[in-house]
């Protein structure tokens, strides 16, 4: 290509005609107010709205989102663009939330020139623009050089098919009598189980000893969401190194501990349920403990390992560095599995969006930035010891504020009020997520 300066690139950006095409209007405002201080874009919300358009004016590049909740999908939207005058000109961009192993090699044989998987960030989409408007741009339409690997995916657990379904719904259908009978058939989890319900994050006045107490003190969905951590361990746990072993540990701690914030975040907040966050968050990382098990090898060596006071941290590899390696980061493929084994499309979009929830809609945005939060938490404050007592909110770390304001705007609910609450519980969040698998 040529060497372009950075005022060249710009330029040519902004002289460009952009086209957005997505079914979901928030989606579509999302990547238009990405774009507005490089370029105007045009926007259509259907397949028939696209073609009109085109048929007008074929622009230099249309941004297509695969799934346009019809009939027909953004391929078969391409198909016919490029069968207008122009349209073999076009550059056209898959975009979906739905990304799995091969999705970019199969969207370029279907005749894309580049891909991007939601969330999509400015950097991201501002380098693919810039790539594919240059007049020199090839797409490149042969293997990508992603190394091989086998998606091992563990067959769902039964546990975790009557878990979930129980924890799916309304409360005047729960049978307890299902959970214990579970439970009965699995003595180590319900033994992990109490316990966790006799940590002091519950403060219980008397020490519970069977499950039907435990509900009854704490009730079934506490206790239910329990189990679920429990299960989704053991299922992913079969890993053989010390070294599988210490990030599988580290995974399912995070994941704790995100979904201990969450449920205290959601407790101030209407529209979430405090047990929907914690569900959201014990599997916002998924897709994880599925690298983990499908390519120990590969996967362990994206972790870094950092020395801190004396202390040894793990550093978890950045959701780019997933991509470069497997084609898709955790988030992608956690929600890609949470769909497989049939879970409820709120819980599939918090697991899919929580690292941007920009880009989840409604009450599935909410979720997505409860786990967001929750994370942020977990990663600063989680198993670190620091005494939170000690901190006003003006005195958070900057990440810790930020997902907090993001918090308080959605919900009208106060960055300090958020943050007395999480500190009046934060001592016992962290007992509890740091003694897990001790």
């Amino acid at each position: 290509m040529e060497d372009l300066s950075e005022k060249e690139e710009q330029a040519r950006l902004a002289e460009a005609r952009i086209l957005v095409v997505d079914d979901h209007v928030h989606a579509r405002r999302l990547l238009r107010l990405q774009l507005r201080k490089y370029v105007a874009v045009q926007e259509a919300g259907s397949f028939d709205e696209a073609l009109a358009l085109c048929e007008e004016q074929m622009p230099d590049v249309a941004l297509i989102d695969i799934h346009l909740g019809e009939a027909r999908t953004g391929v078969d939207l391409l198909q016919a663009l490029r069968a207008l005058p122009g349209g073999q000109r076009l550059r056209a961009i898959a975009c979906t939330a739905y990304a799995v192993p091969g999705s970019r090699e199969r969207f370029l044989e279907a005749g894309f020139d580049e891909y991007l998987a939601k969330p999509i960030h400015t950097d991201q989409l501002l380098r693919v623009l810039q790539r594919v408007l240059d007049p020199s741009y090839r797409p490149d339409r042969t293997r990508l050089g992603l190394p091989e690997w086998e998606l091992k995916l563990p067959p769902q657990p039964e546990t975790i098919t009557a878990v979930m379904e129980l924890l799916s719904r309304d409360e005047e259908e729960i049978e307890l009598k299902q959970l214990i009978e579970l439970l009965h058939e699995d003595p180590i989890t319900a033994a992990w189980v109490l316990r966790h319900v006799n940590s002091a994050y519950y403060a219980l006045p008397h020490k519970v000893t069977t499950i039907e107490r435990a509900v009854t003190m704490l009730g079934f969905l506490p206790v239910g969401n329990l189990v679920l951590t429990e299960v989704v361990t053991n299922a992913f746990e079969q890993v053989t190194t010390p070294e599988a072993r210490h990030i599988h540990k580290h995974i399912m701690q995070v994941s704790l501990s995100t979904a201990l914030f969450a449920r205290e975040l959601a407790a101030l907040v209407e529209q979430i349920s405090p047990e929907q966050a914690f569900t959201a968050g014990v599997l916002h990382q998924l897709g994880r403990l599925v690298f983990l098990s499908s390519a120990p090898e590969r996967y362990i060596s994206l972790w870094k390992t950092n020395l801190q006071g004396g202390s040894q941290w793990l550093q978890a590899p950045s959701p780019d560095d997933e991509v470069r390696t497997f084609g898709l980061n955790y988030a992608q493929l956690g929600a890609d599995i949470a769909r497989d084994w049939g879970m409820p499309e709120l819980l599939i979009e918090a697991i899919r969006f929580h690292l941007d929830p920009r880009w989840a809609t409604g009450r599935g945005r909410l979720l997505a930035l409860l786990v967001r939060a929750g994370r942020t938490l977990a990663l600063q404050f989680g198993c670190s010891g620091e005494v939170l007592a000690q901190l006003s909110p003006e005195e958070l770390p900057p990440p810790v504020r930020g997902v907090l304001r993001e918090l308080a705007e959605a919900t009208r609910v106060s960055v300090q009020r958020f943050w007395r609450h999480v500190l009046s519980r934060s001592q016992a969040i962290q007992e509890l997520a740091c003694s897990y698998r001790q």
